[in-house]
């Protein structure tokens, strides 16, 4: 979408992609899972963004991993992180994960209140924090959607957005 952009992409495995990352990514590396905090330290100021969706609560060391990230953002650079928030362990367990403990590759939840420090430390600013994400276009067409998924026994996409499952920050490296 953005040919200006250099993209990076590294992960420990594919895992239900729609696209082959290849196809998108200009670097696609995929990792051990014991080296994964390697590989990202070994790029420390290299990104003027990091987009972490759904990777922290996986991780063996997820503060390692953080930190790991942070540092891999430049001067004046942003990061984006999107995991499950603290709630979810009390969601209704649903097939395609709506509680935290729905999916069997989850290892930590992770905490709010420590991820923001953590950013702050870094010498971050927060500029968006939604600790229970819940954009009501989306939480209202999973209200709408949420009769079927309980029949089903499934996660329908927006019941994410109704009930608030993720905790989305954005936070900003100063120049």
């Amino acid at each position: 979408m953005r040919p200006d952009f250099y993209y990076i992409g590294i992960d420990v495995a594919d895992y239900k992609q729609d696209t082959d990352p290849n196809s998108i990514a200009d670097e696609y590396i995929i990792s051990s899972v014991e080296d994964f905090n390697i590989h990202i330290e070994s790029m420390a100021a290299s990104f003027d963004a990091v987009v972490s969706s759904h990777n922290i609560e996986h991780c063996d060391d997820p503060d390692r991993t953080l930190a790991a990230m942070l540092a891999a953002v430049r001067p004046g650079g942003r990061i984006f992180l999107a995991i499950p928030c603290e709630a979810s362990t009390r969601f209704p367990r649903r097939k395609g994960t709506l509680n935290f403990f729905d999916d069997p590759t989850h290892k930590r939840v992770p905490n709010y209140d420590a991820i923001c420090a953590a950013i702050a430390a870094h010498g971050f600013s927060i500029d968006v924090a939604h600790k229970r994400y819940r954009p009501l276009v989306r939480a209202i067409k999973g209200l709408m959607a949420e009769p079927r998924g309980m029949l089903c026994g499934t996660r329908i996409p927006e019941t994410w957005a109704l009930y608030g499952f993720e905790t989305i920050i954005w936070a900003s490296r100063p120049t």
